[in-house]
């Protein structure tokens, strides 16, 4: 998890921090990568809530974040939402301690994107995984999902219309 490095680095703004970890212990040994001080982590392992994907995010850019959450429709993969769309749109910098070039690691490889939400998989948003996002947001137009363009508070940005589901 490093919490050592996030707790030292989550005082730069307008970054959102992470790194996916699952049954991991917390690395005692300072020389290891994954190490972490006993004062931010002092269980052995990890529990059950904290395995999976973990977030630091500066008051900065929560506030940002939350700002823009009324304006759009909320995708239930809270990679996708939080940390893909509001983030995007926010204007966030995105960094993972682990890789520092992506934001949340991608498992899996999927032929058709459109059953990226139904997998719940996660999706990488850095410059080494751009076309993963662009096949996602495609995907999604190609199957009549539209795409507006929307200026709020200086960030042009970008969300899907979903279509409307019968009852």
């Amino acid at each position: 998890m490093k919490t050592d490095r996030l707790w030292k680095a989550v005082r730069q703004r307008q970054i959102i921090f992470a790194r996916v970890l699952r049954k991991r212990c917390d690395g005692r040994h300072l020389n290891k990568d994954s190490s972490c001080a006993h004062f931010y982590f002092f269980f052995k392992t990890f529990l059950d809530f904290g395995k999976g994907c973990g977030y630091v995010v500066s008051r900065e850019a929560i506030a940002r974040v939350l700002a823009l959450f009324p304006y759009f429709p909320i995708l239930d993969i809270e990679d996708a939402f939080l940390t893909g769309v509001l983030g995007r749109g926010a204007g966030l910098q995105y960094f993972s301690v682990a890789h520092s070039n992506y934001f949340a690691e991608f498992f899996h490889h999927i032929t058709d994107w459109c059953n990226f939400l139904q997998d719940k998989l996660i999706t990488g948003t850095g410059v080494g995984t751009h076309i993963k996002r662009l096949n996602l947001w495609a995907s999604y137009i190609a199957n009549d999902w539209q795409c507006h363009n929307q200026d709020l508070s200086d960030s042009p940005s970008c969300w899907i219309e979903f279509p409307r589901v019968a009852e």
